[in-house]
């Protein structure tokens, strides 16, 4: 099948991985200090991970952020948010939509209202974008792989939840779950987390009082964003009442650098002063998720990484790459993009990596439209993995879960165009074009 293509496609963070063989990043100890470090310590904390890098955004009068690569080494990009509503951000949460960044937090202004602000990038700067969306704290907005928004937050009695028509207002149904509260003082149960580990999703929760030596994290599972059940067993999954480190609470979950494994950051206290602490997840032996933790003042080896990764920070493709079937190449603003242009000409122009892999493995591929042609309607542009073996798997980063498939297409300008803008980053989950390859036919609508 010979498919004409009008595509510019560019791509960012490849990855491949082997589980069994991958290479550990640097090892740590908990807590760990970050650069910059405000005064009053690391809390609240939220990790995303966007085109290859984590960030990391946490509580503050004005909100800084960090990056890395392998959640050891972090680096301090300066202030995202400044001069809040309220003065204060209490537990930034940021959500990427469509090419842009929402980061809702809760001011210190009369009835603790939640407000978002929003941004081009994930390093700010981020402007007010609505006021006042909704009396509460500890707002996290979540994206389902149905492409529903979903607003979850602390009260008293459990964690609420809430739809949402866009990421600018919720919906005024409430759904509370009242199973899913720690009720250690009459307060909130605050904190929820939300992770989709393989079409089952978890949510973490705190409670319920900050200044407890016995704040901890509970966790919770379900089939979908309104239906959660604690879990049997491994409750508290995150509890330490003496020592210098107490107070473990504000649980994060995200995916480790090589896309198989799951980590949870948090927080502790010394006085009033927080920390950031990271643990790896595990399963239990009744098959529900744990932290491997806490683990305070013990060096812990490195998080597994990928076997190869390219963030392209160069001028020149570089031999780690071949070129089939033609096409026009190159390094768009030389250092951070692999680019691509076919347009006006037929087939399926590829780059691909030389690097090799185990029988199992993972690729993680960011990428965009930045701009067609006028040949045909529906360009397509995406990621290939290789035709040997049946175990292949794609994680693409607009659908969440392992897929499968040999070919993973994003799509292009008219195919699900009522969903996401294909100029944009796809960092969020949506329904792709997934379509398998044979020897002799390739991604067609």
């Amino acid at each position: 099948m010979n498919i004409k293509r009008i595509v510019k496609g560019i791509a960012l963070a490849l990855a491949s991985i082997s589980p069994v063989c991958a290479a550990n990043g640097p090892s740590w100890q908990n807590p760990l200090t970050l650069p910059s470090e405000p005064g009053w310590g690391v809390a609240d904390v939220q990790v995303i991970r966007y085109r290859g890098y984590y960030y990391l955004y946490a509580t503050g009068g004005d909100v800084r952020v960090w990056s890395s690569t392998d959640l050891v080494n972090w680096s301090d990009r300066g202030l995202c948010l400044t001069g809040p509503v309220g003065g204060m951000a209490w537990a930034p949460r940021v959500l990427y939509h469509n090419g842009t960044f929402y980061l809702y937090a809760c001011g210190d202004n009369g009835g603790q209202v939640q407000s978002v602000y929003t941004s081009a990038s994930p390093l700010g700067p981020f402007t007010l974008a609505k006021a006042n969306l909704l009396n509460c704290i500890d707002g996290l907005p979540y994206l389902d792989n149905s492409h529903n928004l979903h607003f979850y937050y602390a009260a008293g009695g459990g964690i609420r939840h809430r739809t949402m028509p866009d990421p600018l207002n919720v919906g005024g149904s409430v759904t509370q779950f009242t199973n899913c509260k720690v009720q250690l003082a009459s307060t909130w149960t605050e904190a929820p987390h939300i992770l989709n580990v393989d079409g089952t999703l978890f949510m973490t929760y705190t409670g319920n009082d900050w200044t407890l030596n016995n704040y901890q994290t509970h966790i919770a599972r379900g089939p979908s964003p309104t239906n959660f059940t604690p879990q049997s067993t491994g409750n508290p999954v995150l509890l330490r009442t003496t020592g210098t480190w107490v107070a473990t609470g504000c649980t994060d979950m995200f995916r480790g650098p090589n896309m198989k494994t799951v980590v949870a950051a948090y927080h502790v206290r010394n006085g009033n002063y927080r920390k950031l602490c990271i643990d790896p997840m595990i399963w239990n032996a009744q098959g529900n998720l744990v932290v491997d933790g806490p683990k305070i003042g013990v060096t812990q080896t490195g998080h597994q990484l990928a076997d190869f990764s390219d963030y392209f920070n160069r001028t020149t493709i570089g031999a780690n790459y071949t070129n089939v079937w033609g096409g026009n190449w190159g390094m768009y603003q030389p250092g951070w993009l692999l680019w691509g242009d076919s347009r006006g000409q037929g087939g399926f122009k590829k780059q691909l990596t030389t690097a090799s892999s185990a029988n199992n493995y993972v690729v993680e591929v960011t990428a965009k439209l930045m701009n067609n042609g006028a040949m045909i309607a529906s360009p397509k542009y995406g990621i290939v993995a290789s035709d040997t073996g049946t175990d292949r798997q794609i994680s693409a980063p607009t659908c969440k879960g392992w897929l499968l498939q040999r070919q993973q297409c994003f799509g292009g300008v008219g195919l699900q165009s009522y969903l996401y803008g294909f100029m944009q980053w796809h960092q969020t989950p949506c329904q792709c074009s997934v379509l398998t390859q044979t020897a002799d036919q390739e991604c067609e609508s």
